[in-house]
């Protein structure tokens, strides 16, 4: 990544703390397109699942809760990754534990990132719930 690019201090902090590695060894294409494994592995580094591979992510994202068996297969047979793929995925991801047992939002909400109102008024503390099952709560 050149050092002009606005992005090159988000991916030498994501490369320098284990997020991402790159696109080889010596190499990043901040152009391309990210697939969904690719962007489920970064979101599993992130909470500490320092593993996770593009090959492996749809079943480690089921095993740590991540994302259900039944997403995985939606989004392992779409054509395209979206938009809101991925804010799907990071709204689970605030809901899901880290590898040391800690869900994401409380981790935020202990840095200051969020408050705790926000992150019980999202409900991002209990991990048993779906988006899906929340936005309708909302909307309703």
């Amino acid at each position: 990544v050149e050092k002009d690019r606005w992005s090159y201090s988000y991916v030498m902090y994501c490369y320098e703390n284990g997020i991402t590695k790159g696109t080889s060894g010596t190499t990043f294409t901040p152009e391309a397109d990210i697939s969904a494994q690719e962007f489920i592995t970064l979101v599993l580094r992130l909470l500490g699942y320092n593993e996770a591979e593009p090959e492996n992510a749809f079943a480690d994202a089921v095993t740590y809760g991540l994302i259900n068996s039944r997403i995985a297969n939606e989004l392992y047979n779409k054509d395209e990754f979206l938009r809101d793929d991925m804010v799907y995925i990071v709204h689970r991801c605030l809901k899901t534990k880290s590898s040391d047992g800690t869900i994401l939002a409380r981790i935020l909400a202990d840095k200051g990132v969020i408050s705790d109102a926000e992150a019980d008024k999202f409900d991002f503390y209990s991990a048993d719930k779906d988006i899906d099952e929340i936005l309708d709560g909302l909307l309703n």
